[in-house]
């Protein structure tokens, strides 16, 4: 199954068209749209004798189902599924970089209709189970040197896995050299900061059984104001929580109740390393906050000539009343006490 999978996958160019092609023209073009290339994933599993049905999803991208007013609209995305001994598998041969035993949030615990050859089972709905085997997960390690001179060398690693790896694997797909250094500047880097000497490296683009990566170096001269007693490190952004959410907070205002379909984990470690005659004087002060949808954590430690400052957000699979979004707006945007503009060293003799 994983083989077919990623053979369609990484071998078939997806055009939206209405084109009607036979699976040889699909081979041998190397060119089909999502309908088409479900139908030959579909024929291929079932030569392989695994049971396997098409499927037509509704999205939650598209509202609310009504199971009272059907329409072709309501299930525009093709999957199939797929059962071998115990375990239930949702495929999407189609997108390119979802690897099997992951489902796009939009498709989690929804409306499918089957089309089957069995009588039983064709035309009924199915509502896909909660079949996300993994937690989705970022990473991100920062080290921040700073020079007698105010110069920050940085250096960052950022690991993504599950949902997070697959959306940011679509950003790079089929993108070329001066391309990829726009989507890194616009996506990935703090737009209130200056920065030179930018390098950088993406790991395994297409080997989906490993996490996605993203290792930048680059230099920053503009952050950093050193006067004979006193040096001040504005910190432009570098010391953001990571997240990946935009939310509606008017409770008034706001029509839908929150649901978190699946557990995330954000975490960011940033260490700061800086000359041996410098203390820092500005209070770094550590924080826990929980609630129903998760919890943010956030940690400070000495390291030999710096300091090491850990934020951890994480997100529970949980649902709640639309007046509980300050609950949630809270955890993952307001609740960040390492986040500070600004942060203040004496200079020792």
């Amino acid at each position: 199954m994983k083989n077919i999978l990623s053979f369609l996958q990484q071998n078939i160019k997806i055009i939206n068209d209405y084109n009607e092609r036979d699976f040889s023209d699909i081979l041998s073009k190397k060119i089909a749209n999502p309908y088409e290339l479900c139908g030959l994933a579909y024929y291929m599993l079932k030569k392989c004798d695994i049971k396997t049905e098409y499927l037509l999803i509704h999205s939650a991208s598209n509202g609310y189902f009504d199971p009272k007013y059907i329409s072709v609209h309501q299930f525009d995305v093709p999957a199939l599924k797929i059962n071998m001994g115990q375990d239930t598998y949702v495929i999407f041969p189609h997108l390119k970089y979802m690897p099997v035993g992951q489902i796009p949030e939009e498709m989690n615990n929804e409306t499918a209709l089957m089309i089957s050859n069995d009588a039983l089972t064709n035309g009924k709905f199915w509502t896909i189970p909660d079949l996300h085997n993994s937690t989705d997960s970022t990473d991100t390690k920062i080290n921040l040197n700073i020079d007698e001179n105010g110069k920050i060398l940085v250096k960052e690693i950022k690991s993504y896995h599950g949902i997070p790896a697959y959306t940011n694997r679509v950003l790079f797909s089929d993108s070329k050299m001066e391309e990829t250094e726009k989507i890194i500047r616009k996506n990935f880097l703090s737009q209130d900061i200056s920065i030179s000497s930018l390098h950088y490296d993406i790991k395994n683009l297409t080997d989906l059984d490993k996490d996605f990566i993203i290792e930048l170096n680059y230099n920053v001269d503009d952050l950093v104001t050193i006067t004979p007693e006193e040096v001040i490190f504005q910190t432009g952004g570098l010391l953001s929580p990571v997240n990946l959410y935009s939310q509606k907070v008017d409770t008034v205002e706001r029509i839908n109740p929150i649901k978190i379909k699946s557990r995330e984990i954000f975490t960011k470690e940033t260490s700061i390393t800086f000359p041996g005659n410098w203390k820092i004087q500005t209070q770094l002060k550590d924080t826990i906050i929980e609630n129903k949808f998760g919890s943010n954590i956030e940690h400070s430690s000495s390291i030999p000539n710096g300091v090491n400052i850990k934020q951890t957000t994480q997100l529970l699979k949980s649902e709640g009343e639309k007046n509980q979004i300050s609950l949630l707006y809270n955890l993952i945007y307001g609740s960040y006490k390492m986040n500070m503009s600004a942060i203040v060293f004496d200079k020792q003799k």
